[in-house]
């Protein structure tokens, strides 16, 4: 948001407005460097004087085992690898914000027509046990495929940016498959939104429906059939969220974690509902210009929820 706002501002004010959003910055990746700086120290400790332990499995240590691989300059650099964990952090923050609360407001209005949340807390304790004492896995989440078609319903309605791959054209006389000329050093877009709610590519494809892409799973699984997955983190031309090709954003896998994780939380130990003044309508979203976001001024209640 600080570069920009310094983008936006005119040339002759962007070093001052550069520099004191810069050290704003820095003093939240100081603060950052507080509560990291000792986990890796204690990583480190671990690694050198009980190697026969297992290694957790998160991100702190896929970035100290990258570094012990790849840049033994690194391995005791802790502010580059604090750096490292905030910059990891940024690129999934915002849309992971923005996601879960379309996600609780996606789940909470479809509750009435699909039994979402009953349906929701079924394959959690099924896959992640009665109590709390949960190790998440990537098998884990995986496994989790009702909750992966919860979020990816929610991200194909929802995503913040109507646009969903940026390109810049390369080469001299590109031309489009119908006939348009493309300059060298044009920028190019393609519009993600529409085609994700395309009826002839999703049915019905302005509703909201939350076991869309399990349904194919599952049906396929008890006609003992072979499909292409299609899961939370999966790209194709007709859904673009996370871009598509060997570009697609590499956070889609984190955010991916992050939504479940969060909604397997929030459903296993509360109760939740719209407050009465919905009257159980999940409020739309808004348009700014091309990017969407949550409604503003929910009101959702919320009760602590015994675990049979």
């Amino acid at each position: 948001m600080n570069a920009g706002i310094t983008g936006g501002m005119p040339q002759l004010l962007k070093p001052i407005t550069g520099t004191i959003f810069g050290r704003l910055v820095g003093a939240k990746v100081s603060q950052m460097s507080k509560w990291v700086t000792p986990l890796l120290k204690q990583r480190f400790y671990k690694l050198e004087n009980h190697p026969e332990e297992p290694e957790p499995q998160d991100q702190v240590q896929m970035l100290i085992n990258y570094a012990l691989r790849e840049r033994q300059h690194e391995v005791n650099d802790y502010e580059s690898l604090v750096r490292r964990v905030v910059a990891q952090n940024f690129g999934s923050i915002h849309n992971t914000q923005l996601q879960v609360t379309n996600l609780i407001c996606d789940v909470l209005g479809s509750d009435a027509e699909f039994n979402t949340i009953a349906v929701l807390r079924d394959e959690m304790d099924r896959i992640l046990g009665p109590d709390d004492s949960i190790t998440w896995t990537k098998s884990t989440i995986q496994a989790m495929t009702r909750a992966d078609s919860v979020a990816r319903e929610t991200i194909r309605l929802g995503a913040f940016g109507s646009r969903g791959v940026f390109r810049k054209v390369m080469i001299d006389g590109f031309k489009t498959e119908d006939g348009h000329h493309i300059p060298k050093g044009s920028l190019i877009s393609f519009m993600g939104h529409p085609a994700q709610t395309d009826n002839e590519l999703y049915e019905d494809g302005l509703k909201y429906d939350p076991f869309r892409f399990s349904r194919v799973r599952e049906l396929a699984a008890s006609r003992d059939e072979n499909v292409p997955p299609v899961t939370f983190v999966t790209t194709s031309p007709e859904f673009l969220t996370f871009g598509h090709g060997k570009h697609a954003c590499p956070g889609r896998f984190l955010i991916d974690f992050e939504m479940k994780m969060i909604l397997a939380y929030m459903l296993r130990n509360y109760d939740i509902k719209f407050a009465d003044e919905h009257e159980g309508k999940r409020p739309p979203n808004k348009w700014i210009a091309e990017a969407i976001t949550p409604p503003q001024g929910v009101h959702i209640m919320v009760k602590r929820r015994e675990r049979k």
